[in-house]
């Protein structure tokens, strides 16, 4: 499981720590109370990547599935899901 600290201005000046791995999930914590702020449970394989955007309105994700996903952090809704365009480097 791989996890960072994205964008404290996330959740109001809230501190969250987003976590994903190989459990096809995204965690988003509160830092100073250690609760869980929101279970994104979106991804049918494993979470290879997460960001939020500058004001942290929303989380885009990146699965084995090769699509990204563009999620409401706060709720966990999906926004809109894109395939990745995949090249291949000779």
């Amino acid at each position: 499981m791989a996890g960072f600290v994205d964008n404290p201005r996330s959740f109001d000046w809230v501190l969250c720590l987003c976590f994903t791995g190989s459990d096809n999930q995204v965690v988003i914590w509160n830092v100073g109370q250690g609760e869980v702020l929101v279970h994104i449970k979106c991804h049918p394989d494993v979470v290879y990547s997460a960001c939020f955007n500058w004001d942290g309105s929303e989380l885009l994700t990146t699965c084995k599935d090769k699509k990204m996903r563009i999620i409401n952090p706060r709720t966990g809704d999906v926004i809109e899901v894109s395939a990745a365009q995949i090249n291949q480097i000779p």
